[in-house]
This record gives C-alpha cells, structure tokens and sequence, in this order.
C-alpha cells in the first residue's frame, strides 16, 4: 500500500473516530420539537467534511399520524410540495420553512451559475414512510459523499421519525385511536376551557349525549369489523354537523358526548345539532344502502354554569334524555 493510500486510510478513520465520538445521535434524538431538532442538525454538520451546500426539505405533513393496525405504510412517495426546514449556502445558514413544489427538488437548482455544481439526493424514510429527503453539495470539487455522510443520514431518519413518533403518543393520550374523536382523558383537557366560556362570556354550556341502539347486534351478525365502521361513520356524522364551538368525545364503545357552549339569544341549537345529525346518518344510510344500518338516540340538556362541578349534573340529565329517546326508539324500530 503506497504512503498516500495510508494516509487517506488515516484521514478516514479518524472522522469515523470523530464522528461516532461526537454524540450526535444522542443529541439529536433527545428534543421533543423539530425546531430544536433542526438547531442540533445544523451544529452536527461539521461532521460532514468539506462541503459547501445543505439542503433539508420535509414531505408536507410528514409528521402526521397513522394508524398503523390499517395502514403501515401510508406515505410511500413524496408530497406535491416539500417544505424546505434548513439551508445552508456555503456553510452558512440561509433563511428557510418555505414551501416549493417537488417538481422543483431544490429551488437553488435551477439558479443561473458560472460553474457546474454535482447535487447528491438522499432519500429519508423509515420503514416505509417518507419523510422527505437531504441535498448535499461539495461545490466545485469532485467528491462524493461517504459512509460518515450516509450515518449522519440515518441519525437524522431516526430523529425525524422519534418526534414523529412522539406526536403520535401525545395524541393518542387524548384521542380515541379508532375515530380521532376525543376520550376522556381529552374531554378533561377541553372541558375547561369551555366552562370559562360559559361563566366569562355569560354564554349557555350544552351537553348532548349520543348512544347506538344497535351495535352489538351488527357487530353479531355482521363481525367487529362492520361495528368498527358504524362506529366511524357515527363520528363522522356528528363532526360533519358541528361548528367548532364543540367537542366530540367517544366516552364508551358506543357512547359519544358533545359538550360546547352558544349565545343565550340563539334558537335552541343543541336540538337543532340534534335533528341535524340525525338527518346526516339518515341519508347516510339510505345512500350506502348496507346490510345493516347507523341507529342513534341522543339526548341533550342547556343550562347557565358557575363551576365545573355542575357539567356532572348537566351530563347526568342529557344521559337521562338520551334514555327516553331510546325508549321511544324501541316502540317504532326493528332490527
């Protein structure tokens, strides 16, 4: 081996040394935002020897959440638009989180030059799910990049998807995996804020509470699977009808509770929300024209609050109303 080949091997060894002695993989993988994230990215790439240009650009909404039980792999290719999150133009930081469409890969490529410039893509994904991809620019030097670029690659892969993952269990704490409607630990973090709507703003608190009159016969007859769909398209009917001043929570396996608040010189809006829904999942099930069909009874109960002990009170009596209507139901319903 000739002394030059030694001591290229030399040269590469210490920046795999350097690079795996500088815990870059534990710094980034502890912030819990990508705005701190990125600021670790950024101080890591002088890690990355002689390179002149850094590009950073995400999938649009690549950290949104999934359920992986129906869908692994969801994001399998990139987004019309890609977000640019860092830039750095000759080893300095240029202003980014900016928009721009794939079709473009980086808007710098195409910018008027004396010089040719080489531009080394890297696909970023994680099992399957596309998270965007990095660009890397030596310049006008011939080189390319190596196994130490490659690592910081996937560190960076890993930390993307750690706060991706992140996000997901936070909501996953407040909503119900099934329907993204709120669970009770979600009800919990909303309801305050709108019982301080309702005391500060002399506003009226609605409770309307929601069951289905025929779930475990569908699921029975026609599997989990149909009772997991009557149970999605009943969410999807109540949010369709509110009108952002309320909350959906599935408080049970078919037992749904909208809580919100409206001025006291409105019409009765929690029995209009009522009739509303109702009419929704009627035309849903005339429409769909499935073997088994969406049954509801809902019940509802509008006063004034002075602490949040009374939502219970409130909450008891819609659950009482609801019972009534269930009651009526059964006198003109068949399976």
């Amino acid at each position: 081996m000739s002394r030059s080949s030694v001591l290229r091997l030399k040269d590469k060894l210490e920046d795999y040394r350097r690079f795996f002695n500088s815990y870059m993989q534990e710094a980034i993988t502890s912030p819990r935002n990508l705005e701190d994230v990125l600021n670790k990215f950024g101080y890591y790439l002088y890690l990355i020897n002689d390179y002149s240009d850094y590009y950073l650009c995400l999938c649009d909404e690549w950290d949104e959440t999934y359920d992986t039980t129906q869908c692994p792999h969801p994001k399998d290719g990139y987004t019309k638009e890609m977000k640019m999150v860092l830039a750095r133009v000759n080893t300095e930081y240029v202003p980014s989180n900016y928009m721009f469409k794939t079709e473009d890969m980086i808007p710098d490529l195409w910018k008027d030059r004396d010089k040719p410039k080489a531009y080394y893509f890297t696909p970023l994904h994680y099992n399957g799910y596309c998270i965007g991809y990095s660009v890397l620019n030596y310049g006008n030097k011939i080189q390319s990049y190596d196994i130490t670029y490659r690592n910081w690659s996937r560190y960076v892969m890993n930390a993307l998807e750690y706060i991706r993952v992140n996000k997901q269990l936070y909501l996953s704490s407040f909503r119900d995996a099934l329907t993204g409607a709120y669970n009770r630990n979600g009800f919990k973090q909303k309801l305050p804020g709108i019982i301080e709507e309702g005391i500060d703003m002399h506003k009226k608190v609605f409770v309307i509470m929601a069951d289905l009159d025929n779930l475990k016969a569908v699921n029975d007859r026609y599997g989990h699977m149909a009772g997991d769909d009557v149970i999605v398209e009943t969410v999807n009917a109540i949010r369709s009808c509110l009108t952002g001043n309320e909350i959906c929570v599935r408080i049970g396996g078919d037992e749904f509770l909208i809580v919100g608040t409206y001025e006291d010189e409105s019409d009765n809006y929690p029995e209009m929300l009522i009739n509303n829904i109702k009419a929704y999942i009627n035309k849903y099930n005339k429409r769909t024209r499935k073997p088994y069909s969406i049954r509801i009874s809902m019940g509802e109960y509008t006063g004034y609050i002075k602490k949040e002990s009374d939502i219970e009170d409130m909450i008891n009596l819609a659950d009482e109303a609801m019972y009534k209507d269930k009651a009526r139901n059964k006198k003109t319903r068949n399976f």
